[in-house]
């Protein structure tokens, strides 16, 4: 099986099951990612780091997370916020 590339801008990190997001709202919360990412096929859990509007979202494989990495990137959550989501480092 062939994994999807994402079209990242900016620094590369190789495919991972753990996507980091970035550019969310500090009242974001784990109960709204979660509502967005588990329409995603092996969707795990989403993990957010308390007022600094990043996060990390887990999939059970590669495959899984570079799919959903590729329909959310550029998400307009709200009014102004666009998601950044890139393949968290290893």
């Amino acid at each position: 099986t062939t994994i999807p590339k994402a079209s990242n801008v900016g620094s590369y990190n190789p495919p991972n099951k753990i996507l980091f997001v970035e550019n969310m709202s500090e009242s974001t919360s784990v109960q709204e990612m979660t509502a967005l990412f588990s329409s995603y096929a092996g969707f795990v859990e989403a993990r957010l780091i308390p007022g600094r509007g990043v996060g990390f979202i887990e999939f059970v494989d590669e495959y899984q997370s570079q799919i959903a990495l590729g329909r959310l990137q550029g998400f307009k959550m709200g009014n102004d916020r666009i998601l950044k989501i890139s393949n968290a480092k290893r």
